[in-house]
């Protein structure tokens, strides 16, 4: 964090992470207080600015011609916010990272928004997990006749090929069955739909309903399942089935500066993309992203559509570019951000 590390003993390190997910969260911990006490210098401004959004639940005693005190405060109040600011982060993480219910043998990896990780399981799958996302899996996989996960938000699977034991994912409303093979699921609790990409390889899906149906995907295609969706234009490649809408279609890259991308698995390389949705929809995305809350005032907003890629802007050049296409103001309150 200090940037001391040679190029090859960076290298080690990240192989050292991978090889060992439980390691992800001391190292989310030290990133929280190193970035914490980093900022911890300017410590005036950071306490007007906490003074100003809890102060009518602090108690203040005005101190008057006292200049001994006061020269003391200054000298000691950097060390002691710091000592706040490591406690917090402690705080946070812990309940952050606090385990599921679940299966006492499982183990839980824990993303939150903002943050983006990459796995190693021990059968050598290789995960990567987006932001707000948990997967749960057993240690114990490479002796169980099924190698078994579940995940919670989204993650792109490059699945070892074991014949003998096959993957399986459970991830909301579907169940995903495969022998080897590379795929992206996003299956957020809160979403209304879950999609399945499928890259390469087979896949088999069984929906989490009761029911025995199976949805076998060839690659490049994809598969939501829309909840509430009450469509009287469904097209050949849509079926209703229990009250939802399961919709299979072709995946077809997105050319940026002559280069194709996936928006489905763009996220594993650090880029967010949308084509051709709604503002509701991308403000989720937004939120998850930059670990910011949004809120739109305005429904014609949210149902204006736009498409676009971002790789290293801020929430604010995003929002900003999206405004050069449609006219919206923005007013920010630290993470809050209402879009009217």
């Amino acid at each position: 964090m200090a940037g001391e590390l040679s190029s090859s003993e960076l290298v080690e390190l990240n192989e050292m992470l991978s090889g060992y997910p439980d390691a992800l969260q001391e190292e989310e911990i030290f990133k929280k207080i190193w970035n914490s006490t980093a900022i911890a210098e300017d410590v005036n401004f950071f306490y007007e600015k906490h003074k100003k959004k809890h102060g009518d639940a602090l108690l203040f005693n005005e101190v008057e011609d006292s200049p001994p005190a006061t020269i003391k405060w200054r000298k000691y109040s950097k060390y002691f916010a710091a000592a706040c600011i490591f406690i917090i982060a402690i705080v946070l993480v812990y309940f952050e990272y606090e385990p599921l219910s679940g299966k006492d043998s499982y183990k839980q990896i824990v993303v939150g928004r903002g943050i983006r990780k990459t796995v190693l399981l021990p059968d050598g799958t290789k995960v990567w997990l987006n932001a707000d996302s948990k997967l749960s899996y057993d240690p114990q996989m490479n002796n169980a006749d099924l190698r078994l996960v579940t995940l919670e938000g989204e993650a792109y699977f490059d699945v070892t090929h074991d014949k003998k034991h096959p993957f399986i994912i459970n991830a909301n409303k579907v169940s995903i069955k495969v022998l080897g093979t590379s795929f992206n699921i996003k299956a957020y609790t809160n979403d209304k739909k879950c999609e399945t990409t499928l890259i390469k390889g087979s896949v088999e899906l069984t929906l989490n309903d009761g029911s025995k149906q199976k949805i076998i995907l060839k690659p490049s295609e994809k598969l939501a399942l829309i909840e509430d969706e009450d469509r009287k234009d469904l097209k050949r490649d849509h079926r209703s089935y229990k009250g939802k809408t399961l919709l299979i279609e072709h995946i077809n890259p997105v050319r940026v500066e002559d280069k194709e991308y996936v928006p489905e698995t763009s996220w594993t390389e650090n880029r967010i993309m949308f084509e051709n949705e709604t503002m509701q929809e991308i403000a989720v995305k937004l939120e998850r992203w930059y670990n910011v809350k949004i809120g739109i005032d305005n429904k014609e907003i949210g149902s204006y559509h736009f498409t676009g890629t971002f790789t290293n802007e801020t929430i604010d050049q995003v929002l900003t570019a999206m405004q050069l296409i449609k006219s919206f103001n923005i007013k920010t309150n630290n993470n809050d951000i209402t879009i009217y």
